[in-house]
């Protein structure tokens, strides 16, 4: 069971060094993992540290993945 405090859209940004629209965006198109607590007016988006940490890791690792090196430059 997870013992650390949910954190809020700005906890995130912060860690993330993202705007917080940023990371409202994100979590409406269910880029990143996330929780809605509550119903309607009232609801709120919470975020698992735990689950941010792994969407990082698992992030930067499909970018090594993908990764491409550059064409050698016609000039060098």
């Amino acid at each position: 069971m997870n013992t650390k405090p949910l954190w809020k859209a700005k906890d995130v940004a912060d860690h993330l060094g993202v705007q917080v629209s940023t990371v409202y965006q994100w979590s409406r198109e269910g880029y990143i993992p996330h929780i809605n607590l509550g119903l309607g007016r009232k609801k709120s988006v919470r975020f698992n540290p735990d689950e941010i940490e792994t969407w990082v890791l698992e992030s930067s690792q499909k970018g090594r993945k993908n990764w491409v090196p550059k064409k050698e430059s016609m000039y060098e």
